[in-house]
């Protein structure tokens, strides 16, 4: 008894009902901020365990310690004219009160009034995934045809408006595996899944769907079509009109406008387009070109139909990134196939993605995002755009527009390699890093090679760039058929200051890659003394830009120039980005005009710029081969602003940039004694992670089976520790 007296006396409960409304309104403030990304998500758990540690501490010092009018003393040392624990007793109440009304308006504001992120919660109410429909028909040939049912159901209602519909990629990737439809939905975070099977035996056709409420794990609507296969076009009008029906009902939508599922009547160009589209997903060269070929036999059976002149488009520009085609025969070849599809039907979603590609090749960016907006106006769900748009914005340094397209493509798509990689990627640089891990690891199962890829990458962070390599080597060995894993390797090894074994790649790259491969590490006369380049400069202005940069570095100043400002005025439109028209190629712009006597400010200016831009748009990272700090530092140095600009850099590569040295027309700044600690940092942390990474390849390398480092590589290493 008299221990809770003298608890009271001593105001230790009110201490403690004070530091728990306290740490609750902390908890709440740190919530907020993780929202904002204005701290990482990852603070949480450090966070809890300083608050439960704290709690005794503070209950200890209550005890033990009073507070008087003058100060805190040990409370046996308080004289009793100098105690006041009434006073202090209604002081706490006072600030109990206050911090707990604090704390539950932050709880409101966090619950219920704060903006809703870009991606919707589990489950939003008016989302939906149509799975691949099963071949019943006993023939492996028909698979393509199921699959085409399936997907011109999707198509159908991606178009509608009060819809979310996840895109092939994500929800045929269940097809073969056995997974129940709740996993499926949460997953995919869908309220709605259909699923449904086809059967084509001789001249009958059976269609069965069915329209699944997933997260009750009920069926809202199920039928079943057996009709003579020359019905399949009434067949999937009559399925589509159902499930939208049924799905209009569920959700409350009042619309009563009829569905349409088929752009052709045409039995042979229906079936050669679904064809088509099979082989177009899987992304091979062998596929895409089999692709085109059934686009052809499908705008020869029909040549109105739109959809197959527009798919036809796309898959010649597709072709370009698979190596199967020039860019120019391309462009040559798709541009009256997507102009004709505009034309027998203006509202093609499909027409006008084709046409705002093909602009990609021209730069137009007027033109290619006039076309992508009204894709996406006529079809809402379409995610391959919201990744092309991303590529437009990205490209002429809208990053907050980028980053928000990046985001929306993954919602729609979340099973998608590409659409993944990139949103990751995006929040990886905004040190988002828990939440770009998460979102990754969606990959594991899919897409093995580029989760590991990733996942190294991700590690990188802080100059880690062994994690890198060694990441990349673990792709290589998961997807030995891809040899393109090699160029990425090439960059890891270039920070970890392995040049010999950067040229070695060749053996995997082929002899045609050596020119770019010395690109890699500063080798430019020897890359311009077997390059075509010097006798045929290329074409384009982005192509020409490089050429100017190769011009640069081997000093060649007065070659350089007019290949570099054409490409600052007419491909950069005196914009620098990321991406179309990065610093490397303008810093060396600054260095050629200076030598000619001519004013460049500019372009110092414009680097400036596009440092404002990225942090506005929240990308802070400094990492190996992208750094806001170290485009800041170089656009102070170059402007005269010589200490703030070294710091700035000293800043990016002790956090991980990597410093291209071979850089020949940035010699005049590695030359400053001022800029010698900032390589000899960079010298460390090369040092550090070179040992790291073979210290795992040169001894038992479990990597041999894809790539094996140079003997004298390892000698070396060896050689090294020994001494």
């Amino acid at each position: 008894m008299r221990v809770l007296q003298e608890l009271r006396r001593r105001n230790v409960h009110r201490m403690a009902a004070l530091y728990l409304a306290g740490a609750w309104l902390v908890s709440q403030v740190a919530g907020v901020l993780v929202d904002l990304q204005a701290v990482p998500s990852s603070i949480g758990k450090p966070l809890l365990a300083l608050m439960v540690l704290g709690f005794p501490i503070v209950l200890a010092l209550s005890w033990f310690y009073e507070l008087t009018p003058d100060r805190i003393v040990l409370d046996k040392d308080v004289q009793r004219e100098h105690s006041i624990p009434h006073l202090t007793r209604r002081r706490l109440d006072f600030v109990v009160i206050a911090v707990l009304l604090a704390a539950v308006l932050l709880f409101a504001w966090h619950t219920w009034v704060r903006p809703i992120a870009s991606v919707p919660p589990a489950h939003a109410e008016n989302t939906v995934a149509v799975l691949a429909f099963d071949n019943m028909s006993g023939d492996l040939d028909q698979e393509y045809f199921s699959d085409g049912v399936a997907e011109q159901l999707l198509d159908t209602l991606a178009k509608e408006p009060w819809l979310v519909v996840k895109s092939r990629t994500s929800s045929f990737a269940y097809k073969g595996r056995n997974v129940d439809i709740p996993t499926i939905a949460k997953e995919l975070r869908v309220s709605h899944v259909i699923e449904g099977s086809v059967r084509r035996d001789g001249d009958r056709l059976r269609v069965t769907a069915q329209l699944i409420d997933a997260v009750n794990d009920t069926h809202l609507w199920s039928d079943s079509i057996d009709r003579d296969s020359a019905s399949v076009f009434a067949i999937q009008d009559e399925v589509a009109a159902a499930v939208v029906k049924a799905l209009r009902t569920q959700l409350g939508i009042e619309d009563d406008r009829p569905v349409s599922v088929v752009g052709t009547r045409n039995k042979e160009a229906h079936d050669a387009y679904l064809r088509g589209r099979y082989l177009l997903a899987q992304r091979t060269n062998r596929s895409i070109e089999a692709a085109i070929q059934a686009f052809r036999r499908a705008v020869d059976s029909d040549p109105n139909f739109a959809a197959a002149h527009a798919e036809l488009a796309m898959a010649w520009r597709l072709f370009v990134n698979v190596g199967g085609i020039r860019s120019d025969d391309a462009i040559a070849r798709a541009t009256p196939h997507a102009q004709l599809a505009l034309a027998l039907d203006e509202n093609s979603p499909e027409a006008h993605a084709a046409l705002g590609l093909l602009a990609m090749r021209t730069l137009d960016v007027d033109l290619m995002m006039r076309h992508f907006h009204r894709a996406i106006e006529l079809k809402p769900s379409y995610s391959i755009v919201y990744a092309w748009m991303a590529l437009v914005y990205g490209g002429t340094g809208q990053y907050k527009d980028e980053f928000a397209a990046l985001g929306k493509a993954s919602e729609l798509d979340p099973l998608s390699m590409v659409a993944t990689t990139n949103y990751s990627y995006a929040l990886m640089k905004r040190k988002r890093f828990d939440e770009a891990r998460r979102l990754i690891e969606s990959l594991a199962m899919i897409a093995p090679a580029q989760h590991a890829q990733f996942m190294g990458n991700l590690a990188d962070t802080g100059s880690n760039w062994s994690s890198s390599a060694l990441g990349t080597l673990d792709a290589m060995l998961i997807d030995q058929d891809d040899t393109s894993w090699a160029w990425e390797f090439a960059n890891g090894l270039t920070s970890l200051g392995l040049d010999d074994e950067v040229v070695g790649l060749t053996s995997i790259l082929g002899d045609d890659a050596l020119g770019f491969l010395q690109m890699h590490i500063g080798l430019y006369s020897e890359m311009l003394a077997n390059s075509r380049w010097n006798s045929n400069p290329p074409k384009g202005a982005r192509n020409r830009g490089a050429f100017g940069l190769v011009l640069a570095n081997v000093g060649d100043f007065e070659r350089a120039k007019p290949y570099l400002e054409e490409l600052w005025v007419s491909s950069c439109e005196r914009t620098v980005t990321e991406s179309w028209c990065y610093v490397p190629q303008i810093t060396s712009l600054v260095f050629v005009r200076r030598a000619a006597g001519q004013d460049a400010s500019d372009i110092i200016a414009g680097i400036r710029d596009n440092v404002r831009r990225l942090e506005e748009a929240g990308v802070v990272l400094n990492y190996r081969d992208e750094s806001p700090d170290f485009s800041a530092g170089i656009a102070d140095y170059l402007d005269g602003k010589r200490e703030a600009g070294l710091a700035r850099m000293q800043k990016a590569v002790e956090e991980g940039y990597f410093v291209p040295v071979g850089e020949h027309y940035l010699q005049p700044m590695f030359d400053d004694p001022g800029f010698t600690p900032i390589l000899a940092i960079q010298k460390e942390h090369q040092a550090r992670e070179s040992a790291i990474f073979l210290e795992v390849v040169c001894n038992d390398n479990p990597y041999a089976e894809v790539w094996q480092p140079l003997d004298s590589t390892c000698e070396t290493f060896q050689q090294g520790d020994r001494d």
